[in-house]
């Protein structure tokens, strides 16, 4: 066997879009996308990390959920706006 791919480090930040809880970190923050941008980009961003943080690949089920739900809730704003 191969040597053991790189483990993603597990996040410290947790987004609940069930608290709304403001003070806490945006949906854009988590992605790691300006809160201005288009829809391609959440999209190509979260496959991004969706990719990273899946727990088949080795990544933390929390952080996935928490991405997941980031990208959820900042579609869900795109089309409030659009």
């Amino acid at each position: 066997m191969g040597p053991e791919p790189p483990q993603p480090e597990p996040s410290t930040v947790v987004y609940d879009v069930s608290r709304n809880d403001l003070s806490g970190p945006s949906c854009f923050d988590v992605l790691g996308v300006e809160a201005t941008a288009p829809a391609d980009e959440l999209k190509r961003r979260f496959r991004e990390l969706a990719k990273i943080f899946h727990p088949d690949r080795g990544g933390c089920q929390e952080d996935f959920v928490a991405i997941n739900r980031a990208y959820v809730q900042a579609v869900r704003l795109l089309l409030d706006v659009a």
